[in-house]
């Protein structure tokens, strides 16, 4: 499938796993471009969407993002009591019935509850926000050498669905709009790709290697006294 395809687009979730970073790399040591789709978290309609899930979505999820460091620690004590009150929650009925409803009112975790859920969605946006920064920035595989052609490719990091498609429609159409940044990291240049600010094509500014790629990289077998 990545051997045919032309792009790739990674879909950033709550839980990534080794198995998509790997398939976002091979992508990259092609010579073909990854956009990485990091959706971009509207707090008030997130903690909405989290008001109507169950109690275990957010026994299973807060945890998760204590352990990720997400949630201000002022509200992490908030957390941990409203998670020792929910620990008495042990319905009959998993997907019907009105256990739940009259856990919360007998318990008086409605209002809790409601609480947790925009405490959710606000680590959630922290967690995307720093995970969109990490894979333009300094994520190990977000930047990966063609071994054909030595040439360093990067990931193209958008946060909408409309920025998405159109960069997916620009990089089909081979229609990209590019810029030189030679500031934008110590010891690099870098080729930027315009909607998604993010480096398409870096090269290094160190003399050592740069001689190095050019005189060794691409020339032909090399026998064992290291002459051509």
């Amino acid at each position: 499938m990545l051997k045919r395809a032309r792009c790739t687009i990674y879909m950033a979730q709550e839980t990534d796993t080794f198995g998509k970073d790997s398939e976002l790399a091979t992508t990259l040591a092609q010579g073909k471009p990854v956009i990485v789709f990091v959706p971009q978290i509207n707090v008030a309609r997130h903690a909405k969407a989290a008001e109507k899930r169950p109690i275990a979505y957010l026994q299973r999820r807060l945890p998760q993002l204590l352990a990720e460091d997400k949630i201000p620690t002022p509200k992490i004590k908030g957390v941990l009591r409203f998670l020792e009150k929910a620990a008495d929650f042990n319905p009959y009925y998993h997907i019907v019935g009105k256990e739940e409803g009259l856990f919360l009112k007998g318990k008086s975790l409605s209002a809790e509850k409601l609480a947790m859920c925009r405490v959710l969605a606000e680590a959630e946006k922290t967690l995307f926000d720093s995970r969109a920064r990490s894979l333009k920035e300094a994520h190990p595989l977000a930047l990966q050498v063609q071994l054909e052609s030595g040439v360093a490719n990067g990931v193209l990091v958008v946060r909408s669905v409309k920025t998405c498609a159109e960069l997916l429609y620009n990089l089909l159409t081979n229609s990209c709009d590019f810029r030189f940044d030679c500031e934008r990291e110590i010891g690099i240049d870098c080729l930027v790709e315009r909607i998604s600010d993010s480096p398409f094509r870096v090269v290094t500014k160190n003399p050592t290697v740069s001689n190095s790629f050019w005189s060794r990289y691409l020339s032909g077998n090399i026998d064992e006294s290291g002459r051509n």
